[in-house]
Formats: C-alpha cells, structure tokens, sequence
C-alpha cells in the first residue's frame, strides 16, 4: 500500500458516500480531517493508523510478503462479513435489493435456499 493507492481509495470512498461530508458522518471522522486530504492540505503519507482503519474497514494488512518463501500473515481490520454486506444493501434502492436477494438466491444451492 502506497500514497497513491490510498489517495485513489479515498477518492472512491468519497464518491460511494456521496460526499466528504457523508463519508465523515458514517466513519466518524471530522470532515475537515478528510477534507485537508481531499485538498492535498495535508499529506497523505502522514494519514494515522487509526484514521485508515475508520475510513477502511475492510482494509487487509499483510506483514509478509508471500514471495519471500514465509506464509503472508494477514489481518483484517473487521471480521464482520455480515455486517458490511447488510451495510451495503442498505445502501441500495429496494428495487436493487429485490435485485440482490434474487441473485443471491439464484446462485446458491438449495440448502442455502432453503434457509432463506
């Protein structure tokens, strides 16, 4: 993970939420925090641990890399699948909904199914 990665991630997580100031109420961070990054006020490069955990997540962090012959030690920053996949629907229209719950029920066994 580099400045440039983060910028362009930032970038995108702004235009999901709609704007810098949505994306700061649903992360709970200070709009003028993200928004000094948005201006390029502040530098990228000096963006906190904590700051990148509330704007991303579902960030994974690999200490290791898998090259070097040693198995990549990979930590998520949430475990909560679930959760970030109702967070998402939430997010949809209830026709995109209707559209989701019908692609997941058309690709999935029937066990599956027959939980739903």
């Amino acid at each position: 993970m580099n400045a440039t990665e983060i910028e362009k991630a930032l970038k995108k997580a702004v235009l999901y939420s709609g704007s810098s100031h949505k994306l700061a109420i649903e992360r709970n961070i200070p709009y003028s925090v993200i928004n000094r990054y948005m201006n390029g006020k502040s530098n990228i490069s000096n963006i906190t641990f904590a700051t990148l955990q509330k704007l991303f997540p579902e960030m994974n962090i690999t200490f290791f890399n898998s090259d070097s012959g040693s198995d990549p030690i990979t930590y998520k920053t949430d475990d909560d699948v679930s959760g970030a996949i109702i967070k998402l629907v939430t997010l949809l229209s209830p026709e995109d909904r209707i559209k989701v719950l019908t692609w997941i029920a058309s690709n999935f066994s029937k066990e599956v199914n027959s939980k739903l």
